[in-house]
C-alpha cells in the first residue's frame, strides 16, 4: 500500500529548477522520499537527469511538473504552473532550491499578495548574480543556507539578513544517507578519490600539481578524479597541465558517474581541492558527508565550508588553500598509514550519524517549513 498524506499537513510545494545538476538536486532526492510518507508535494524540476530520478519515486502524494528552463520564458511559464496550483492547494510552504527556482518564486510573490510569508529559499553556491530585486520581492521569506560561511561572505546575501535587512536565515546541513553496512578493509594500493565539476573553483590544477610532488615520493599512488566537463576548452587545459607538471600516470581524469558509492567505499580518502577564485569556495561539499557515510576520510583545503566542516586529526585533514606541498603531503601520510585513515573515517562516520543523517536533516527542514 502506497503512503498517503495526512489531512492534517498542508501540501509542500518543491521549485527544483535549473539546467544542471549537482548537490542542489541530490538533496532534494534524498529528503524527498520521506517528505511524502506524511504530506503531498508538488514538485516543479527541468533538468532531464534529476526529473528522471523524481520519476522513479512513488507516485502516490507525488506531483511532477516538467520546466523547460533553456527557454526564455521558462519563469512566466513556470509561474502559469505554479499559481493555480498555489491557489488550488495553499501549500504549508514553498521550497526554492537554486537561482532560477528564486526567479519564479519573485515573478509569483508580484501575483499571489503575501506569498514570501510561507517562501524559503536554499542558497547554495557563491554564484548568485542580480540577485537584489529577486530578494526585494520576497522580504518575509527565509534563507536557508548549508553553512555559515554563505551568510558571512562580505558584499553577498548576508547583507539582506537581520538586522541589516528584511531576511531571516537558518543554517540547514546537506543530508546523506547513511548506509546500513561497515566500511570494508582496504586493499593497500587502494586509490583516493576526487569527485568535482571541471570547473574553475574545484581545483584540478592544484590537484595535478600536488599529483606530480606524489608521484616523485611514492610513484605507485593513484589518484582519481571523476566529475562533469561543462567547458570543453578548460577540459583541455587540465590535461595539458596534467602533463606539463608531471602528474601522469599518478592523476586519472574520467567523466561523472551517476552514483559514486561504489567508488567511495573503495578509495583510502577522499580530496576536496575546492579554492576561494573563479565563483568559490565550496559553501558546503556534499562530497565530504558522502565520504564519511562510507567511512573514508577528508583531505580538504582550508576554504569555505570544508574549513568548519572538516575537523583536522578527527575526521579529516585539512591544508591550507592553494598548498599543493601540503596536499601531497597529506596524500603520502593516509597512503603510509591506513589505520589513521581508518580511524579518522570511522569517525566521521559516526559524525554523520548524529549531525548529517537523512533523517536528522529532515526532521530540521519540516520544523522550519512547518514553523515548529
Amino acid at each position: 500500500m502506497q503512503p498517503q498524506a495526512s489531512p492534517s499537513r498542508r501540501p509542500l510545494f518543491i521549485l527544483s529548477v535549473a539546467g544542471g545538476y549537482g548537490g542542489a538536486e541530490r538533496n532534494i532526492e534524498i529528503l524527498l522520499p520521506r517528505i511524502l510518507r506524511t504530506r503531498r508535494v508538488v514538485i516543479l524540476a527541468a533538468n532531464p537527469y534529476h526529473l528522471a530520478r523524481l520519476r522513479e519515486l512513488p507516485p502516490a502524494n507525488l506531483e511532477i511538473h516538467a520546466v523547460d528552463a533553456a527557454r526564455d520564458s521558462f519563469v512566466r511559464e513556470a509561474g502559469r504552473i505554479l499559481i493555480p496550483r498555489y491557489l488550488a492547494l495553499r501549500p504549508s510552504a514553498i521550497f526554492a532550491n537554486t537561482l532560477d527556482s528564486l526567479r519564479i518564486l519573485s515573478h509569483v510573490a508580484g501575483r499571489v499578495p503575501q506569498i514570501d510569508r510561507h517562501a524559503f529559499f536554499c542558497v547554495h553556491d557563491f554564484q548568485w548574480r542580480d540577485y537584489e530585486a529577486l530578494l526585494a520581492a520576497l522580504p518575509r521569506a527565509t534563507l536557508l543556507a548549508p553553512d555559515r560561511c554563505v551568510l558571512e561572505k562580505p558584499d553577498y546575501i548576508g547583507r539582506f539578513l537581520r538586522p541589516d535587512g528584511p531576511l531571516r536565515a537558518r543554517v540547514l546541513p546537506n543530508p546523506v544517507d547513511l548506509p546500513e553496512a561497515e566500511p570494508r578493509p582496504l586493499a593497500a594500493d587502494a586509490a583516493f578519490l576526487h569527485l568535482a565539476t571541471v570547473n574553475g573553483f574545484k581545483g584540478h590544477r592544484h590537484l595535478a600539481e600536488a599529483a606530480a610532488l606524489v608521484r616523485k615520493r611514492r610513484p605507485a599512488i593513484r589518484i582519481a578524479s571523476y566529475g562533469h566537463r561543462p567547458i570543453p576548452e578548460l577540459y583541455r587545459e587540465i590535461l595539458r597541465h596534467r602533463e606539463n607538471v608531471g602528474a601522469l600516470p599518478t592523476l586519472a581524469l574520467h567523466d561523472h558517474v551517476a552514483d559514486a558509492s561504489a567508488l567511495l567505499a573503495a578509495c583510502r580518502a577522499v580530496l576536496v581541492t575546492s579554492v576561494s577564485d573563479h565563483g568559490g569556495p565550496e559553501t558546503f561539499g556534499r562530497t565530504i558527508i558522502e565520504a564519511w557515510a562510507q567511512g573514508r576520510p577528508v583531505i580538504a583545503f582550508a576554504a569555505g565550508a570544508p574549513a568548519h566542516l572538516v575537523r583536522h586529526g578527527t575526521d579529516g585533514l585539512l591544508v591550507e588553500e592553494k598548498d599543493t606541498e601540503g596536499l601531497a603531503d597529506a596524500i603520502v601520510r593516509l597512503h603510509d598509514d591506513p589505520a589513521l585513515a581508518d580511524r579518522l573515517g570511522r569517525a566521521g562516520r559516526k559524525r554523520v550519524g548524529r549531525e548529517f543523517g537523512s533523517e536528522v536533516v529532515l526532521r530540521q527542514l519540516l520544523a522550519l517549513l512547518d514553523g515548529d
